[in-house]
């Protein structure tokens, strides 16, 4: 571990928590200043030097977190070298401004703080490869890590996938839908979905539903398989930062390695190409279906990383 020099000895004590404060004495040299959300969002589009989600459009890119409040600048002797979106035991969303670039000095810096401020592990989430490398030499661990892939649409020939049928969908199916998810997601390996209980994934639906324009291409692109009248897979899609994404993807586990997702999946990339030249969608590492993605002409992007500091 890097010694501190002795200008950039700690502050004793930390400063408690709270959100209406404005600075956060580090070190001699560092400290945490409130940052104003939508200038922090602009920095943070541009100098986390990382478009995962394939957004073409910084602006577009910073309305992501331009409302957040708990965005900070991480100053060295007043000038800042950097920034995170900070909370008891929370991290997330660092950056780095050039020609600053020692990540072990930043983390050094900050994570005494957000350990003194935390009384539970400390979660660090939306974290890239630099990042990630350097909060593990600090104690934390990787628990998971996901990523966006994206491909050109295009058109597809309509096959019979007999004795299965292939219905649009519809808000009123909401329940059906969540008991999908529940039934697909409590056998998967994806830990950030397997131990869901079904309300929340009747949230995840009714948000999905929320955020859907009845009779646009999304909604015109999202279908579900029926097997007589059980609902076994179905595909969601919506937009996401100005371009198509399928949100989810989901078939049921006694119907699986059959096609079924393969086969909404393609019939959603030939309807979207009537509007749109490219859909993405998001993926855990590790996830089978990733392969499956793979091999159909989805291209990935770089890992965006979960960790935990479970304490001394």
């Amino acid at each position: 571990m890097r010694m501190a020099h002795p200008s950039e000895a700690k502050i004793v004590p930390y400063l408690d928590y709270d959100r209406n404060a404005q600075t956060y004495p580090l070190t001699d040299a560092f400290k945490l200043v409130k940052a104003p959300s939508e200038k922090f969002a602009q920095y943070w589009a541009i100098y986390r030097n990382i478009n995962e989600d394939f957004t073409l459009d910084y602006a577009v890119q910073a309305n992501e977190i331009a409302d957040v409040p708990f965005c900070y600048w991480i100053q060295q002797n007043n000038q800042t070298i950097g920034g995170s979106i900070l909370l008891p035991n929370n991290l997330g969303d660092m950056f780095l401004v050039p020609p600053f670039s020692d990540w072990d000095t930043a983390l050094g810096a900050v994570l005494p703080l957000l350990h003194h401020w935390s009384d539970k592990p400390i979660q660090a989430q939306q974290i890239t490869h630099p990042q990630m490398e350097a909060l593990v030499r600090h104690g934390f661990r990787v628990t998971s890590s996901r990523r966006w892939m994206i491909r050109p649409t295009q058109t597809y020939s309509d096959r019979s996938i007999a004795p299965y049928t292939v219905a649009s969908i519809s808000k009123d199916q909401t329940d059906t839908l969540a008991k999908l998810f529940y039934d697909a997601f409590s056998q998967s390996d994806d830990v950030s979905y397997r131990d869901r209980p079904l309300e929340q994934h009747q949230d995840s639906v009714e948000n999905y539903f929320d955020q859907l324009t009845e009779g646009d291409r999304c909604y015109e692109a999202s279908k579900s398989v029926y097997d007589d009248d059980k609902l076994i897979a179905t595909v969601l899609v919506q937009m996401h930062n100005d371009m198509p994404s399928i949100r989810f993807a989901v078939t049921h586990p006694a119907y699986q390695r059959k096609g079924l997702g393969k086969h909404l999946i393609e019939q959603a990339i030939h309807t979207l190409a009537a509007d749109f030249t490219a859909v993405k969608l998001a993926v855990t590492d590790g996830n089978p279906a990733q392969a499956i993605y793979y091999h159909m002409g989805f291209m990935p992007g770089d890992p965006i990383y979960s960790l935990v500091h479970d304490g001394d």
